[in-house]
């Protein structure tokens, strides 16, 4: 998931699957490598640089434009829900390329995290929406369902017990992401959750598609 989006007016959240970024990634990665291999060969042919100039600008073109209208969407759905204020959670040990593995690099390596925070940062504000940047450190492990203090611990309540899905102490199951948005909010807003009797346990999963055209509506 590019994102997920929690929230304490008791509307079921939100998951967008990053599956286009993927692609454009894979394939540019790809064809970045191919095109690298032939100006070693050919010791930097001038008209297969201009290619890879291309590239760049094609490739960077199209996340700008996912990014633009994915920033405007949120928005959106911040604004038809009568939300005043958005908690974005921020890694500062984000870097917009990483070593994980050639498969993950092909899939998930360029993915400006930061200019999406910044394109939503910016058009919440030209909307009055207030914008809080939260460091995300033990949101995903300390569970939400059991009130756990987000902090470090030498046991935590919960645990997360395959991929995507998180286990409070009592065994309720939770979507994993879902719960750290959740963890988010109330780390940013301690109040934020104070009289509400009950959240969604699962997310409506969008694509980028249909989070831009549904605006994250039903």
């Amino acid at each position: 998931n590019i994102v997920t989006i929690g929230n304490n007016i008791s509307e079921r959240g939100i998951a967008v699957k990053g599956g286009v970024l993927k692609s454009i990634n894979q394939y540019f990665n790809k064809e970045l490598s191919r095109l690298k291999s032939i100006n070693d060969r050919q010791r930097k042919n001038r008209e297969n640089t201009k290619r890879i100039n291309r590239l760049y600008l094609t490739r960077n073109r199209k996340i700008k434009d996912i990014m633009h209208k994915l920033s405007k969407a949120v928005i959106e759905y911040a604004m038809n829900n009568k939300i005043d204020t958005i908690v974005i959670g921020h890694n500062n040990g984000w870097k917009q390329s990483v070593d994980i593995g050639k498969k993950n690099n092909q899939n998930f390596v360029q993915i400006p995290f930061n200019m999406l925070i910044q394109q939503i940062k910016y058009k919440a504000e030209e909307k009055g929406i207030n914008v809080m940047i939260q460091e995300e450190s033990y949101t995903s492990i300390c569970s939400f369902l059991d009130n756990e203090s987000i902090e470090q611990h030498d046991t935590y309540m919960g645990r997360r017990i395959k991929r995507g899905v998180f286990q409070s102490a009592n065994g309720t199951l939770i979507h994993a992401d879902l719960q750290a948005s959740y963890n988010m909010i109330k780390k940013a807003v301690p109040e934020a959750f104070d009289g509400i009797e009950g959240i969604g346990l699962y997310p409506r999963s969008l694509s980028i598609k249909e989070m831009i055209t549904s605006k994250g509506g039903c």
